[in-house]
């Protein structure tokens, strides 16, 4: 006769494990896709893959960056004056900003100049 005692730790441990296993199909159903990536490739505009840059590796940027700013981030999403530390997920909008120019602002801080072409992404992306 199968023993179905609260107390019964087989009991616990079962219950725990469906209870995981619930929990994790949710996520995969319930959150955004981009969340989350099972592999190191997402696919940017047009369906080209697009690899996310190496582990913390700040982007030096050659001619997308000016006035002391720098391109940083795991997935070179980030434009500061110092490397920044980010989690690593990768967006498909972060594709976007390899056509950005990544510089100082009006304002003084350094941040992203857009172009037609990237707003067109960011706005594809966002859908």
């Amino acid at each position: 006769m199968l023993n179905t005692s609260e107390g019964d730790p087989k009991f616990f441990f079962g219950a725990l494990i469906i209870i995981l296993v619930a929990l994790f199909i949710a996520a995969h159903f319930l959150l955004p896709a981009g969340f989350y990536s099972d592999n190191f490739f997402d696919f940017g505009k047009g369906g080209t893959p697009v690899p996310p840059t190496g582990p913390q590796a700040p982007d030096i940027g050659g001619d997308r960056t000016s006035g002391g700013c720098i391109i940083t981030g795991c997935s070179s999403q980030v434009c500061a004056d110092e490397e920044v530390i980010t989690t690593c997920e990768f967006r498909a909008e972060y594709a976007c900003y390899r056509s950005a120019r990544c510089e100082r602002q009006a304002s003084g801080e350094c941040g992203w100049t857009l172009n037609e072409d990237v707003r067109e992404c960011l706005a594809e992306a966002s859908r």
